[in-house]
């Protein structure tokens, strides 16, 4: 098994660093993944004299791949993501566990909650890095000032209830958490439309266009190819791309988490 670990290990930090550079994964990294975990349990249900762990190999795999699938449809992954996650599966079928959880449910349950922080941490950087964010995101402050008027809201609703229902004793400390989650939900929420527009979101005339990007009114995070290039530089002179957060490392960092830590959500609680 130390053998799968390594291969998914060296593959999710090599698609990660790849997604970095170039925004997207190529398809040579899930699909060796994916042959490499094939062969290993191929070889181990030879030895066992069964088929069940490649075939569980498979199934677990598949599973994942319409999984992932179907957040490449709906827009919230790229196509690399989703691959890269069916790789995982055809590498740790359900049989192997961690802790009371199949290891590839609690690799896939950290993967949402490694990957919001993953997410949180990346887009806050890009503020860092180009300032026209930080710009953008105080001229949104100042245009939406109503919307402060809700964690005063949410202050003195909560306040006034969590009171009446007899937590007196607790109710000023609640209604305070409440008013400041609310008021960073907001404040992110405006920060990460800020984000959108500046960075992810670029208006390019055709001559900079290039196969692999994303055309904004694409529904799915699929790159252009050779072929539309050719066609769109011959009917536009100017395109609006758009990019996301580049959420391969995600993949990576939520391996080694679960490797150490296990179920992340269990071991906060």
């Amino acid at each position: 098994m130390i053998f799968n670990y390594l291969v998914a290990l060296i593959g999710s930090l090599l698609a990660g660093i790849e997604d970095l550079k170039t925004t997207e994964i190529s398809d040579e990294i899930p699909t060796l993944m994916v042959a490499f975990g094939l062969f290993y349990w191929f070889i181990f249900s030879l030895q066992k004299g069964f088929l069940a762990p490649v075939f569980n190999s498979v199934l677990t795999g598949l599973i994942l791949l319409v999984f992932g699938w179907l957040f490449y449809r709906t827009g919230q992954w790229g196509g690399g993501d989703a691959k890269l996650l069916s790789a995982f599966g055809f590498l740790f079928p359900y049989t192997i566990k961690s802790g009371s959880m199949p290891f590839i449910i609690t690799f896939t349950l950290n993967l949402f909650l490694v990957g919001a922080i993953y997410m949180v941490v990346y887009i806050a950087l890009l503020g860092l890095k180009n300032q026209d964010i930080i710009r953008d995101f105080l001229k949104r402050i100042k245009k939406n000032k109503k919307l402060f008027f809700i964690p005063i809201g949410v202050w003195l609703v909560s306040y006034t209830v969590l009171d009446w229902a007899g937590f007196a004793t607790i109710s000023y400390t609640l209604s305070c958490v409440f008013f400041f989650t609310s008021l960073i939900i907001i404040l992110f929420w405006l920060y990460a439309k800020s984000v959108e527009s500046v960075e992810f979101v670029k208006r390019i005339p055709v001559s900079e266009l290039k196969e692999g990007d994303v055309l904004y009114n694409s529904k799915k995070w699929d790159g252009i190819t050779k072929e539309e290039l050719r066609r769109i530089k011959k009917s536009k002179k100017f395109v609006k791309i758009k990019e996301g957060v580049r959420f391969g490392a995600s993949f990576f960092l939520t391996l080694v988490v679960t490797y150490y830590y296990g179920f992340v959500l269990q071991l906060i609680i």
